[in-house]
């Protein structure tokens, strides 16, 4: 009977899966084919600058957004029933409505007084890709409401509708009009305001109760929040450093080989990502001991596809670039052949993240982004100003592989810890 509740559950968690990756899939196929749509009409400059702003305003939302929607997950993984739903909801909202006021102002003083440091893209570029702020911050708050009760069927859903809609309006505006920088941000804007909505919508008919706001409860997930945001915002300076460095010290051109290569690893990177939110449910209904013989077992059968996959994209590198994004991208090959070998290091990080979270390792996880960030943000200002793109790349390369070992290394601690196996 226990075996086959084992294979039930293992079932189960593949069924999520393959159903995940098949949004996953699909949605990236939509971002490829925008990619090569702009890639070929804009160039490596308009690309560069669409990766620019959007690295922008993101940041702004890591900076914002406090980490209180990954202490959801925290919150839920100790709780046995659906109670604190509703709190958590309503609070987030209030909490919401808040930090975007703080984020435009700030913005708005930056704009006017340091606005040499946004670098090379235009100050109408910026403005337009910061409407997104408060939907990309109530992305990582309803993003894991939605993971902590286990429904990841709702962000698949209105991931589904709004790259679509996102990706049709890009079509419609290049035959009728024409393609430009603003247009195209306007495809992504589009595109983000219908994921967050869709899933606010459906997250609010959960509910039970009316709109009430707790400042024990916002003080507590703050407080929380606080201990794991500096991973997050390090785990930022990770993965936007490089574009946001580029911006400022080299030209548009490098910004826009480095991040078309950037945005093909993140492809590669979505089976990691499928695993990490179902194993998010996952921990939450079971806890993170008894699924851990299930994640484990998954992660090496991930690792395994990633490895074939990558040499796959490495030794055919050279034909396929140029075919997506035309000839005026062929510098990005040499970039890629590099970046490609960071998904090693990034997925395991990635499939881990459940595990350290749910575990409430946040001091720890908050302590390696700390080291790991300022090592990227150290390497990048060096090594782009005395190699060029390059160095963005040997930064990105080094922080990967020291991410695999300390995953590797707590992937045997809880091993040890946990003596089940399936």
């Amino acid at each position: 009977m226990i075996k086959q509740d084992t294979n039930s559950v293992f079932k189960e968690i593949w069924q999520k899966i393959f159903q995940t990756g098949g949004t996953r899939i699909y949605t990236q196929i939509l971002g490829i084919l925008t990619l090569s749509i702009t890639a070929k009409v804009l160039g490596p400059e308009g690309r560069g600058e669409i990766a620019s702003v959007i690295t922008i305003v993101g940041g702004f939302a890591t900076i914002l957004h406090l980490s209180m929607g990954q202490v959801v997950i925290y919150i839920s993984a100790k709780e046995k029933n659906m109670d604190w739903f509703t709190d958590a909801f309503y609070n987030l909202v209030f909490i919401l409505i808040i930090l975007s006021i703080i984020g435009y102002v700030s913005f708005i003083l930056m704009l006017l007084f340091f606005n040499h440091s946004f670098g090379h893209v235009r100050g109408l570029a910026l403005i337009l890709a910061m409407i997104m702020l408060p939907f990309m911050v109530w992305e990582q708050y309803g993003g894991n409401l939605i993971l902590a009760i286990d429904r990841i069927d709702i962000s698949n859903k209105y991931n589904i509708i709004g790259k679509t809609i996102g990706f049709l309006f890009l079509i419609a505006v290049y035959t009728l009009f024409g393609l430009n920088v603003y247009t195209a941000l306007l495809s992504i804007i589009i595109g983000q305001v219908i994921i967050s909505s869709g899933g606010f919508i459906v997250l609010y008919k959960i509910t039970n109760g009316p709109f009430r706001i707790s400042y024990s409860w916002i003080k507590n997930i703050l407080g929380q929040g606080l201990k794991l945001h500096l991973n997050t915002m390090f785990a930022f300076l990770l993965s936007g450093t490089d574009i946001l460095m580029l911006n400022l010290f080299s030209n548009l051109d490098d910004v826009g080989y480095y991040q078309f290569g950037a945005q093909i690893t993140q492809s590669v990177l979505i089976l990691p990502a499928v695993v990490s939110s179902i194993m998010y449910g996952k921990v939450s209904t079971i806890g993170p001991n008894d699924s851990w013989p299930y994640h484990k077992k998954i992660i090496k059968q991930i690792f395994f596809m990633l490895l074939i996959i990558i040499l796959f994209l490495y030794f055919t590198a050279h034909w396929w670039i140029p075919i997506i994004a035309g000839n005026s991208f062929k510098p990005s090959i040499i970039l890629f052949k590099y970046q490609i070998f960071t998904v090693l290091g990034l997925s395991i990080s990635t499939m881990m993240a459940p595990q350290w979270i749910s575990r409430g390792y946040f001091t720890a996880i908050s302590s390696l982004a700390i080291i790991s960030g300022l090592l990227n943000v150290g390497l990048n200002y060096f090594l782009i100003q005395k190699i060029g793109v390059l160095g963005a790349v040997y930064s990105t390369l080094f922080i990967s592989f020291t991410s695999l070992g300390i995953n590797g290394i707590m992937y045997i601690i809880f091993n040890k810890t946990n003596k089940v196996s399936i």
